[in-house]
């Protein structure tokens, strides 16, 4: 019996240094829609509650916090998602976002009750939420997000599928930003 035990604690040492090496990226769960990713340059956390759910439309709505090692920008055109077939699908842009000014605001207001705070998983106070997008009069629109290591960098990101509305299923959260690369996965319900 000793000889067994000695060769299952070798097995499991040598695939645990398979799996332990220190820039391997990580992906947890937080509850259904909360997702978080972390290796050694960037951690974000993605939050999409209402839009888990609530995706028989064109719009997914994903609360975004990004942390990373550097202080670098990442631009809106480095955040896409990735479907299982392997569709891609690009950030909306801000003239989608107005097109569609009466859906996104049904939307707004329907996920305002799923919202939930993602600084908690951060230790640092968040910074100031950046703004890809904005209806009139809600403020300034920028094409770019700083982040870096003195606090997560909060975002909303709105994503149109090309069809009338998205499928049930597991996509891929993209952000790749050239010196960061991440992916979240996320599941339509």
């Amino acid at each position: 019996m000793r000889l067994r035990s000695g060769a299952l604690v070798v097995a499991a040492l040598s695939l645990g240094a398979v799996h332990s090496r220190a820039d391997a990226p990580r992906v947890k769960t937080h509850g259904q829609a909360t997702v978080e990713y972390r290796d050694d340059h960037i951690r974000c956390v993605a939050a999409y509650d209402y839009s888990q759910r609530h995706h028989n439309g064109q719009w997914l709505l994903i609360d975004v916090a990004i942390k990373t090692a550097d202080r670098f920008v990442i631009h809106r055109r480095e955040f896409k998602i990735v479907s299982a077939e392997k569709r891609e699908i690009a950030l909306a842009s801000q003239q989608q976002y107005l097109e569609d000014a009466q859906k996104i605001t049904s939307l707004q207001q329907n996920a305002r009750i799923w919202k939930r705070p993602l600084d908690v998983y951060f230790t640092d106070p968040p910074l100031m939420p950046f703004r890809f997008f904005a209806l009139p009069g809600d403020g300034t629109v920028v094409d770019e997000m700083v982040v870096g290591e003195y606090g997560a960098s909060p975002v909303s990101l709105y994503f149109a599928t090309p069809g009338d509305h998205w499928e049930k299923g597991t996509y891929q959260l993209v952000i790749d930003g050239g010196r960061v690369h991440a992916s979240l996965p996320l599941e339509l319900r």
